[in-house]
């Protein structure tokens, strides 16, 4: 083979193997733009999630502390009538007793993220599995508590008012038939009882409180977008 024909051939080899080059190069490049420009999606897609799920933990919290501070108020009112002869407001007894957990779920966000198949969007693997265990672990005995208290009131309380006091449309009782009630034992075994699950549906929602997760998602965020919770409120505060 002559040597301008060989030249001319390494030439055009060489010309299309740069073509490949450059094409190869710009697939990598694309591919690689791809990636970085889903991770940061994925990111904010996470980072949204996480302020979502806070919102609706601070009203699980609202919620709770409420619940708590009505039920400790009915149970120690309770203990009071039972066993101190405390006979003032009687005519409260409705919501003295009454006053048991009553579960309301607000978990859409995570719930949109469980069934979707997005759970991983939450990339701090600790705080993926607190948030996790406390939907699925808190949540339901939340739930349990809500459904066992629902099911006492209904099937031995409401019975028993239905059949013992007249009410008026303000659901308050006779005093003076509360205290010739609290000399039956039934009526005060019921007292006894509803106090025994106000002490449990207590426990249960002490250990639900989701401060620690609000915290541990407020530190997160704080870390992905440089600006504290804090200086944030600090800002705001001086406008």
């Amino acid at each position: 083979m002559n040597t301008p024909l060989l030249k001319r051939i390494l030439k055009k080899a060489l010309h299309y193997l740069g073509e490949i080059a450059v094409v190869i190069i710009g697939i990598v490049l694309a591919v690689q733009l791809n990636n970085l420009n889903e991770k940061r999606k994925n990111e904010e897609e996470g980072k949204q999630s996480l302020r979502r799920i806070a919102a609706e933990l601070a009203i699980d919290q609202r919620r709770l502390d409420n619940s708590l501070s009505r039920i400790e108020q009915s149970e120690a009112k309770l203990k009071r009538i039972l066993y101190q002869a405390d006979t003032s407001h009687l005519d409260s007894m409705v919501f003295f007793l009454f006053s048991g957990y009553d579960h309301f779920a607000y978990d859409a966000e995570y719930i949109n993220l469980k069934y979707s198949g997005k759970l991983h969007l939450i990339q701090d693997e600790a705080l993926r599995n607190r948030i996790v265990r406390y939907y699925e672990g808190r949540y339901t005995a939340l739930q349990r508590t809500s459904d066992s208290q629902a099911e006492f009131s209904n099937n031995r309380i409401l019975p028993y008012f239905s059949s013992t006091f007249p009410s008026d449309t303000t659901n308050r009782v006779d005093p003076a038939l509360v205290l010739q009630c609290l000399d039956e034992l039934a009526f005060r075994n019921l007292i006894v009882d509803q106090i025994g699950y106000y002490m449990q549906s207590r426990d249960v929602i002490q250990r639900a409180n989701p401060g620690r997760i609000l915290d541990m998602i407020r530190e997160n965020l704080d870390t992905q977008t440089g600006i504290s919770s804090a200086d944030t409120a600090q800002n705001q505060a001086g406008m």
